[in-house]
């Protein structure tokens, strides 16, 4: 074999250069028309353009408002492109985030692309625990306690009066979601705190530590047969008060187990009250494993 002679290395060299140019040349025009296709996949072609949202699983929010919202949503503008009006390019978990934000009564949403032009909207709402309400300032720090809570438990013109019908459905959390009615006698606790103000939607009204220790106190009672649906609760003093079929009162301690203070007024009520428990006026459980009570006067 003949070596190359020079001539014709340099030929062959240019003959590479330019080659590599034409390459170069080719390759800007096909990025351009490779990103205009997605830019066209993306905004433009009607397979994949949303036709329909599809909600699952909202009771309490209406759908109409679920409708508008997301319309809302989906006219919003990136770089003023309408992106979520796309399958491809729909931003589902900025949705299921701003769902939750907007309707406090949906505590979870589940979004997800049903191809080629659907979304689905899973809403799992939040259940109410109780009924919280907040009832006017407490009596003069100097009455003594058992005082204090009958003059703020024992009287029906307190638990009716205007100002403690500001209540709301409070979730297992503690978070208030959902304006509620004061009915007395359901099923549900209605729980009342001392102290004024006003409940606030998305507000964290209680920890969910006193929420349950109410709703095992509830239970606990009416598996001795006794009708609580009435709580008054005193955090500062860590204090909680149950009206027994609207006639006497039961103090329990928040500091305490809930299971203990019930084994104690259940001793008491079977071994010491027995007969006498229609003329009750209180049961005091606060003090650990004691239990002091009180008579009405004839």
């Amino acid at each position: 074999m003949r070596p190359v002679k020079p001539i014709a290395r340099q030929s062959l060299k240019r003959e590479r250069q330019r080659k590599r140019k034409f390459r170069r040349f080719l390759f800007l025009p096909c990025l351009i028309l490779l990103l205009g296709g997605i830019f066209y996949l993306i905004f433009f072609l009607p397979y994949f353009q949303l036709k329909e949202i599809v909600f699952m699983g909202n009771q309490e929010v209406k759908l109409i408002d679920l409708k508008n919202f997301v319309a809302q949503f989906q006219a919003q503008k990136t770089w003023g492109l309408a992106v979520d009006q796309n399958i491809i390019s729909f931003n589902s978990s900025l949705l299921a985030e701003s769902l939750q934000d907007r309707f406090l009564d949906i505590k979870q949403a589940i979004v997800s692309r049903a191809w080629p032009d659907q979304i689905t909207v899973q809403i799992k709402e939040r259940t109410p625990a109780a009924v919280f309400c907040l009832l006017p300032p407490p009596a003069p720090a100097g009455l003594p306690a058992a005082d204090r809570a009958g003059n703020q438990s024992a009287g029906n013109n307190l638990w009716q009066n205007e100002q403690t019908q500001n209540c709301l459905f409070i979730d297992s959390g503690g978070l208030l979601f959902r304006p509620a009615p004061l009915i007395l006698g359901g099923k549900m606790a209605n729980i009342f705190e001392v102290g004024g103000g006003q409940a606030l939607l998305g507000q964290q009204a209680l920890a969910s530590e006193i929420l349950r220790f109410i709703n095992q106190a509830k239970d606990g009672l009416g598996s001795l047969n006794l009708v609580a649906y009435k709580f008054l609760l005193d955090k500062k003093n860590h204090e909680l008060q149950a009206w027994i079929d609207g006639q006497w009162l039961v103090f329990f301690s928040l500091d305490q187990d809930v299971a203990g203070q019930l084994l104690v007024l259940q001793k008491s009520l079977e071994e010491k009250i027995k007969e006498q428990v229609n003329f009750l006026e209180y049961i005091d459980l606060r003090i650990p494993g004691k239990a002091f009570y009180k008579l009405r006067s004839e």
